[in-house]
C-alpha cells in the first residue's frame, strides 16, 4: 500500500530537490518525535519564514514535507493544510504536473483520513490522470526508463484504488445492463470512472468524458433524493442524510424500473459507508446485489464494494474474502462471455482489471 512517505519520496524522482542546504538540515530534522508539537509547530514556522522565495518550488516542497511530519505527528488537520497550500502555490504548468500529481495524491490520503471520501478520490483520479499523461509522453519521446517508472507507480495506484468501495462504484455502469429495461440512475455524484479510465483501451468511450454524469431531471423524484443524500453525507450533516436515505428507500422500493431499484439501494450503502457508518451500509450493499441480475457485471461491482466496506471494520475483515472472490469469479465469466462474443473492447477491460484484483484481494489476505 502506498504511504504517505512514500508518496512523497515521488516528489524529486526525476529532479533534485529545491530546497537549500540550511533549508532542508531544518526540514530533516522534523522527524525528530523527541520534539514537542508546540517546539515543532515553532521550528516550523521558522523555517518557512526563513525561505526566501528565489527559487518558487522551494516553499511547496518544504510544506510537503512539513504535511508528512504533521501526519506521524497525528496532527490531521495541519498536515491537510500543509498540502494545500503547497498545492496553491505550485506553478499550473506543465514542467510542475508530476510535483501536482504527487500532492494530490498525498492530499487524497490525508483527505480520506478526514472522512472526505469523494475529496479524496477527486485527488487521487487527478494524480492518476496526470501520471497517465506523462507516461505517454514519455512513450512518445521514446524515454523507456521514465515511462517504466510512471507506469510502475499507476500499477501501484490502481491497485491501491482497488480496495475503495468508491473506485469500485465508478465501474458500475461502464457497460449497458444485463437487464433489458433498467435505465440508470443518474444522480450529479461526480462518477470520474476509475479504473475504468485507467485501463480502458484505445478506442473505448473518452476516458475523460465518460465520468460526466447529466444533472437529474425535474420530473425525477429519486435523481432529487439521491442528490441530497450526497450533499449531506458529504457536508457531514448525517442525521438529514439519514432522513433523505430513508426517503430514498421507500421511492426505490415503489420504482417500476429493475435497474433503478439496486442501484438507488447501492448509492444508499455507498453514502452510510462515507458517513462511516458500515455496518449499515454493508446491509444496504447487500440488498442492493440480491437485487442485480445473478451473475451479472452489476452485481460483480456490488460484491466488490462489500468487501470494501468489511476492510473497514477490524472485526469482520476476514468476511471480505467470499465476496471478493465471488466478484472475481464472475468478472472471469463475463471475459470469457466477452471474448466469445468477439467484444474486444470489453473482454480488454475485464483482462486487465483481472490482472489488479487478485493482487488488490492478496495484499489484504496477507494483513488479515
Amino acid at each position: 500500500m502506498i504511504t504517505l512517505s512514500r508518496a512523497f519520496s515521488w516528489l524529486n524522482q526525476f529532479s533534485v530537490s529545491h530546497l537549500t542546504p540550511a533549508i532542508r538540515r531544518e526540514v530533516d530534522g522534523w522527524a525528530d518525535q523527541s520534539i514537542s508539537d508546540y517546539t515543532f509547530a515553532g521550528i516550523k514556522l521558522r523555517t518557512l519564514q526563513a525561505i526566501t522565495d528565489l527559487d518558487p518550488l522551494e516553499r511547496p516542497e518544504a510544506l510537503l514535507a512539513a504535511a508528512l511530519a504533521e501526519q506521524q505527528r497525528d496532527q490531521l488537520e495541519a498536515s491537510r493544510a500543509s498540502v494545500r497550500e503547497a498545492l496553491a502555490l505550485y506553478p499550473e504548468n506543465a514542467a510542475n504536473r508530476h510535483r501536482r500529481a504527487v500532492g494530490l495524491w498525498m492530499l487524497g490520503m490525508l483527505e480520506y483520513q478526514a472522512l472526505e471520501n469523494n475529496t479524496a478520490y477527486s485527488c487521487w483520479q487527478a494524480a492518476r490522470q496526470i501520471f497517465q499523461e506523462l507516461a505517454a509522453e514519455q512513450v512518445r519521446r521514446r524515454n523507456p526508463q521514465q515511462a517504466r517508472w510512471y507506469h510502475d507507480r499507476l500499477w501501484d495506484m490502481n491497485v491501491d484504488l482497488a480496495l475503495r468501495a468508491e473506485e469500485a462504484f465508478t465501474w458500475l455502469n461502464l457497460f449497458p445492463p444485463d437487464f433489458a429495461q433498467g435505465g440508470r440512475l443518474r444522480s450529479s455524484r461526480l462518477r470520474v470512472q476509475g479504473m475504468g479510465a485507467a485501463v480502458a483501451p484505445k478506442g473505448d468511450v473518452d476516458a475523460h468524458l465518460r465520468g460526466l454524469i447529466a444533472r437529474p431531471q425535474p420530473d425525477a423524484p429519486v435523481y432529487v433524493v439521491v442528490d441530497k443524500v450526497i450533499d449531506h453525507a458529504q457536508r457531514h450533516r448525517f442525521a438529514s442524510a439519514r432522513k433523505f436515505m430513508d426517503q430514498l428507500k421507500f421511492l426505490a422500493d415503489r420504482s417500476s424500473d429493475p435497474g433503478e431499484r439496486p442501484e438507488t439501494w447501492l448509492e444508499c450503502g455507498l453514502a452510510a459507508h462515507q458517513m462511516d457508518m458500515h455496518e449499515e451500509a454493508v446491509e444496504l450493499l447487500r440488498h442492493a446485489a440480491a437485487m442485480f441480475p445473478q451473475r451479472s457485471h452489476q452485481q460483480a461491482v456490488t460484491y466488490w464494494m462489500i468487501g470494501a466496506v468489511l476492510w473497514r471494520m477490524p472485526d469482520r475483515r476476514r468476511e471480505l474474502i467470499p465476496y471478493w472472490n465471488q466478484a472475481i469469479e464472475i468478472f472471469r465469466e463475463l471475459e470469457e462471455k466477452a471474448d466469445h462474443q468477439d467484444r474486444q473492447e470489453r473482454w480488454e477491460w475485464y483482462h486487465r482489471l483481472l490482472e489488479i484484483l487478485p493482487v488488490a484481494l492478496e495484499r489484504q489476505a496477507a494483513r488479515l
